[in-house]
């Protein structure tokens, strides 16, 4: 049987031949000329690689199978046959490659070559680093990452080796896998730079923290792309000194939203704050288009943190949104205010308060975007294959399909060439459904 050596150049030929050229159609077909010359996925679909004996179906039908299925935002397995039945992917392999089944590709995900695939990513990001990718989508100059946790799936019924475990009162266990994430936030793509798994403790109760992950996260990305970013934001349950120490070994600072009012450095801080007028103010636009007045307190070299080894700064936000709200079927308007603290190791000579608020408030790109848009949009939090070596290998094909597709609709497409009102994934939704057979 002949192999599928390159399946993206079959592909470009059968969208060439697509009569009436459907404007989907040739999105497809652009994307994968982009994804080719730019970040060598036609590369990748040759060097896929799998641990199956002598398979009658090649790991390359597989990972294309399984990218477009990522890239289509699939929700289980059952859909991807679903699929391959009415064409989706037909036009993806040469028509005389057979096309996988969703069973064998559970096999094959099963046995994938995940350091293969981890190479792949890689690429993409240093690829990415190259063409100042994340200078361009900075703050106010500042190269921005956030590191969050997210639970990707659980169950009560099967346990794999690398489950982590969570006891109820009821005396009955969750079975789940969870990872941290580093993405990249503050500009229009967003991409997911690294994850890591979160693994279960050998011999003792209590299984690894994210803290002990994001550390290694952040080790990870430096020895394997040197600088790339700037600063690390982070919510308050990674305000931990390790995290810290971390960031700034790898040579970034940290913007750290702050909760524990008990903590000796903020009271300090309010102490500083109680009786002085703010430090800046200014006006500016929500999401919603709200008019929000800020009022900011910033004061830099309060030691009151003694595991962190370097003086912080805090800064004090309170932000009053003026917005119209509907009660009683009549339009009132109100003034919501919401009060904010941040730690952070930049100094006010290199980063102004307004920018550390910026850099604080675009950690919320990574609660709206990323793993947590994965498992609303392309069912991440759905275990196709409980299996650790599968969990991982789909993992990776979700990132791939993510960072690539908001790359080439980011980062290439030109703006007049879709309402940037649509979101995304009906974009993806048009591209998938000129597939069909």
């Amino acid at each position: 049987m002949q192999s599928v050596a390159q399946p993206l150049e079959e592909v470009q030929k059968i969208f060439c031949r697509t009569p009436g050229g459907k404007k989907a159609g040739r999105l497809i077909q652009h994307f994968t000329q982009y994804a080719s010359k730019v970040y060598g996925f036609s590369q990748m679909v040759r060097q896929a690689k799998d641990g199956r004996k002598q398979p009658r179906i090649k790991a390359p039908a597989i990972f294309t199978v399984a990218f477009f299925g990522a890239f289509f935002c699939m929700e289980s397995m059952e859909r991807m046959d679903r699929w391959r039945k009415t064409g989706v992917f037909r036009q993806l392999v040469p028509k005389n490659i057979r096309l996988p089944s969703h069973d064998t590709v559970r096999q094959a995900l099963m046995k994938w070559d995940l350091r293969e695939q981890r190479k792949q990513h890689n690429c993409v990001i240093q690829r990415y680093k190259e063409q100042r990718g994340p200078q361009k989508e900075s703050i106010n100059g500042w190269r921005v990452t956030a590191i969050d946790g997210v639970e990707l799936f659980h169950t009560k019924a099967y346990r794999c080796p690398e489950c982590l475990t969570r006891e109820h009162r009821d005396k009955t266990t969750d079975y789940y896998h969870a990872v941290v994430v580093a993405q990249q936030v503050g500009g229009s793509a967003n991409l997911i730079y690294d994850w890591e798994m979160r693994k279960p403790q050998d011999g003792v109760d209590k299984d690894e923290g994210e803290t002990t992950v994001a550390q290694r996260l952040i080790r990870r990305m430096a020895e394997t792309y040197g600088k790339i970013t700037d600063v690390y934001t982070l919510d308050a349950l990674f305000a931990k000194a390790p995290v810290i120490h971390a960031a700034l070994d790898a040579g970034a600072h940290v913007v750290v939203r702050m909760k524990e009012e008990r903590r000796r450095i903020m009271k300090e801080a309010n102490a500083c704050f109680a009786n002085r007028l703010p430090d800046s103010t200014w006006e500016e636009r929500d999401g919603k288009g709200n008019t929000v007045y800020v009022q900011a307190w910033d004061e830099e070299g309060l030691a009151q943190w003694p595991q962190v080894r370097v003086p912080m700064r805090i800064v004090k936000i309170i932000r009053h949104t003026n917005k119209t709200v509907i009660e009683a079927n009549k339009e009132v308007f109100v003034t919501d205010v919401v009060e904010r603290w941040i730690a952070t190791t930049c100094s006010s000579e290199k980063a102004d308060t307004q920018t550390i608020a910026q850099i604080a408030a675009a950690r919320w790109d990574i609660e709206n975007i990323g793993f947590r848009n994965l498992k609303t949009f392309n069912a991440l939090d759905h275990c196709f294959v409980h299996d650790s070596v599968a969990i991982k290998a789909m993992i990776g094909f979700q990132v791939l399909a993510f960072n690539l597709k908001r790359l080439f609709s980011f980062h290439h497409l030109p703006a007049s060439s879709r309402n940037r009102d649509v979101p995304l994934r009906y974009l993806i939704d048009e591209m998938r459904s000129s597939r069909r057979g």
